[in-house]
């Protein structure tokens, strides 16, 4: 477990590119059970709660990411598609209470191995997520509801959207939904 409740910036948990023999389909790469709260509404600094880029069979469950940041940028989630990815990020809740976004996209492409589903995505702004790259190529997509991600990468076919309640700042704990 994991639990932090302190104005801070930068990224909260990082995995980039990790040794692509740490992990394999049977011997997967575990992060769960964490709560993350990073708040700051004074220095406008960004923050990240969990940066994944390019990584091989890593299972992201059971996490909540609370962010509230006077940076509009700040997002509870980056993911960043490798070329062949294989990872499953599965009943988390991902909120930013003050941001513009609950999770940004990078190289999204329909068809990924990827599978992301019953999460709880949550922006004060109301986007879901944004894209600035599919299939490699510069672009801008803002996608409001989950449908639409749906929709466009076949992810999330069972997640929500809405702000629960916590049983305090410090115990990310739901009380509801």
């Amino acid at each position: 477990d994991l639990t932090c409740n302190f104005p801070t910036s930068g990224v909260w948990i990082q995995s980039d590119n990790v040794d692509q023999n740490l992990g394999t389909d049977t011997a997967r790469i575990l992060i769960s059970d964490n709560m993350i709260s990073l708040r700051d509404t004074t220095n406008n600094d960004l923050l990240i709660g969990l940066n994944f880029g390019a990584d091989r069979y890593t299972d992201i469950i059971f996490n909540t990411v609370l962010i509230d940041s006077k940076n509009g940028s700040s997002l509870p989630l980056y993911y960043g598609f490798g070329n062949v990815d294989t990872n499953k990020i599965l009943n988390n809740d991902f909120v930013n209470l003050s941001g513009k976004y609950a999770m940004e996209l990078d190289n999204a492409e329909k068809g990924s191995s990827d599978t992301f589903d019953y999460n709880n995505y949550y922006a004060k702004q109301g986007l879901v997520l944004w894209r600035h790259t599919i299939n490699s190529k510069p672009t801008n997509i803002d996608i409001n509801t989950l449908k639409s991600l749906d929709t466009a990468d076949g992810f999330d076919h069972h997640s929500i959207s809405v702000l629960p309640t916590f049983v305090s700042d410090s115990d990310l704990h739901t009380k509801s939904y």
